[in-house]
């Protein structure tokens, strides 16, 4: 990326009774604008008029970025016969022009021979150590950018947001999250409206001390300012964290509103959070769209999801379906087992059984002993007492459904001899 001398504490060249005095640029304008430039506790700046002939046409190339030319034309200028403030004003120039051509370790090296001269005054010195630290970073010298920061907060009065921010990222960078915080929070305290930046830092600081109750208001502030999908998943995530389930859920419907959430994983956490929160119509009917658009796979983890948000909400026959196309993509019976179930509960003999022989052929079951449970069952109910009794002898032969197994055995037996005495 291009650095332009735009980007840096420029100087511009006044004429005062007869000198020419460099001021920095925010001094000059305050000058233009009619107002008085804070006072500097040190001499005056200035340059002979002599000098300034050499130095202007240098000061114009590099206001034009013809970088290659200013520094041939400053590299003519004879250092030694210029005064302790013109060597100063030279090497700024120097510096200037090395780091539009993003040669900063030429520029901090001028820059800090300017600063070493002792000729600028204390607001100039700090615009260079700034952008001298600024430059360490974009090297990624990261102590020596720190160490020049820490420098420049010690003679900065009243820093800004931008400032603050700036080297807050340089210790994020370092890994020093601490001292990061501590900067981020005071870049944060400047306005009433943060940087979009510098509110995304600070929740990652927080997030990262796991402090998310600071992290919250800061991201419904971001959600709502600068309205991103990121923002809202990353609240939902926050306020689960703070176990404030309705504000997840509250944070993601407002993110499906606004079409943020179109992933198969996202949709699918907002129908699991309807489920959790014992909402299950509204995750269904989520589901069903969400499939239907394409949006959501017909997996079979979505199809058993839709069902058992039918379940739930106590929809049986609308389960049905879902319950099926799952059973179909699964690798095990279990599922046919579960859809075996249903049929029993709505009375649907005939289908119960066919749904159990599908689990046995498909294998891989945690119980055989309920399969021939059920079925015994569903024959119970068709009338095929023979039929049934033996599937409950299977049952017995298996632990989990020996005793309800042997329950029906005895029953069917008592009933049959009931109905042989009659």
């Amino acid at each position: 990326m291009r650095t332009s001398t735009r980007g840096f504490a420029l100087l511009r060249f006044v004429w005062v009774g007869g000198l020419c005095v460099l001021l920095p640029l925010s001094a000059a304008n305050a000058q233009k604008e009619g107002q008085r430039p804070p006072p500097e506790t040190r001499k005056a700046q200035v340059m002979r008029p002599n000098t300034y002939k050499k130095i202007l046409p240098c000061q114009e190339m590099l206001a034009e970025d013809k970088t290659n030319e200013a520094l041939k034309c400053l590299q003519a200028i004879d250092v030694e016969s210029l005064n302790g403030y013109e060597t100063a004003v030279t090497y700024q120039m120097f510096g200037y022009a090395y780091s539009a051509q993003e040669k900063y370790d030429k520029a901090i090296s001028f820059f800090e021979k300017a600063i070493a001269t002792g000729q600028l005054s204390p607001g100039q010195t700090l615009d260079f150590q700034f952008n001298v630290a600024q430059m360490y970073r974009a090297l990624e010298k990261l102590p020596e950018s720190i160490r020049t920061f820490e420098t420049w907060l010690q003679g900065a009065e009243s820093p800004t947001g931008t400032q603050f921010y700036a080297i807050s990222s340089t210790y994020y960078q370092a890994e020093k999250f601490g001292r990061s915080l501590e900067l981020i929070e005071k870049a944060l305290a400047t306005r009433p409206d943060p940087e979009e930046s510098w509110m995304n830092l600070a929740v990652a600081l927080y997030i990262d001390k796991k402090a998310y109750k600071k992290a919250a208001p800061l991201l419904e502030s971001m959600a709502l300012r600068f309205p991103k999908a990121s923002y809202w998943k990353q609240l939902a995530a926050v306020y689960s964290e703070l176990k404030d389930d309705k504000g997840a859920l509250v944070a993601q419907e407002l993110a499906y509103k606004q079409g943020f959430l179109t992933s198969n994983t996202d949709l699918r956490r907002l129908a699991e959070t309807y489920l959790f929160l014992e909402i299950p119509f509204k995750g269904a009917k989520l589901i069903e769209t969400e499939i239907a658009a394409g949006r959501m796979e017909k997996s079979e983890r979505n199809w058993e999801l839709l069902a058992d948000a039918w379940l739930q909400a106590r929809e049986f026959d609308k389960s049905i379906q879902p319950l099926t196309e799952a059973a179909k993509l699964s690798s095990d019976g279990e599922l046919f087992v579960r859809l075996a179930k249903v049929h029993i509960d709505g009375e649907r003999w005939n289908d119960a059984i066919e749904a159990i022989d599908s689990g046995v052929k498909r294998g891989k079951l945690k119980s055989r002993g309920e399969t021939h449970f059920l079925r015994g069952i569903a024959l119970f109910n068709l009338g095929k007492l023979d039929t049934a009794r033996k599937e409950f002898v299977r049952a017995q032969k298996f632990d989990d459904t020996r005793k309800k197994g042997s329950q029906w055995v005895k029953f069917i037996d008592t009933k049959k001899a009931a109905d042989s005495a009659e």
